[in-house]
């Protein structure tokens, strides 16, 4: 009897990230993910010991299917561009999966609450090291008014306000913008 080509952990996390953007997190479960990826219950326990993994996995590589192509463009981008491309790009991923996801997950207290935080702080902190690299890197800014306050803390404040509009369904980083332009362009 031929065996069947093996399923990757990755294989099973792009199944069950189809599965919760269709039908949200809420309907996520080990048993749909199995039929979805062609494979056993068990084989879904080898590689996510609970459903908390499961969905801790799920969201993981939703901020990464959101942020990943923006990281990719972000070192050639001034910083105004940079966070208005960043707000664009999570306003149209949020409405994506499900509008409200955010403030769902965010009430649930997962058993790996640790792991999802340091894997989205990771990411996170790979953001807000991109904005600052294109405050150091935008020739319209002036470095000495950057210098003051600092790239990194600006950059903080940026994604702060790029997601707190997102949250919000804004991608207009208009207030944003003309804030960074008045107190840091030449």
């Amino acid at each position: 009897m031929p065996r069947r080509p093996e399923t990757s952990r990755e294989d099973i996390l792009a199944a069950a990230t189809e599965l919760a953007r269709k039908d949200g997190l809420a309907k996520l479960s080990i048993r749909s993910v199995a039929a979805s990826s062609g494979v056993s219950v068990g084989t879904i326990y080898n590689y996510f010991p609970d459903k908390d993994a499961l969905v801790t996995g799920v969201v993981g590589s939703f901020w990464h299917d959101a942020l990943d192509p923006w990281l990719s463009r972000a070192g050639s981008l001034g910083l105004v561009e940079a966070c208005e491309e960043l707000a664009a790009c999570l306003v149209g991923s949020l409405s994506e999966f499900r509008g409200s996801w955010i403030a769902k997950s965010e009430l649930r207290r997962p058993r790996r609450e640790g792991e999802a935080k340091q894997g989205e702080s990771d990411l996170i902190g790979q953001v807000v090291e991109a904005l600052a690299a294109s405050a150091r890197d935008d020739a319209r800014i002036d470095q000495k008014k950057i210098a003051d306050v600092g790239a990194h803390e600006l950059a903080k404040l940026c994604w702060h306000e790029v997601r707190d509009d997102a949250r919000e369904g804004s991608a207009s980083c208009l207030a944003l913008a003309k804030t960074i332009e008045l107190a840091f362009y030449k």
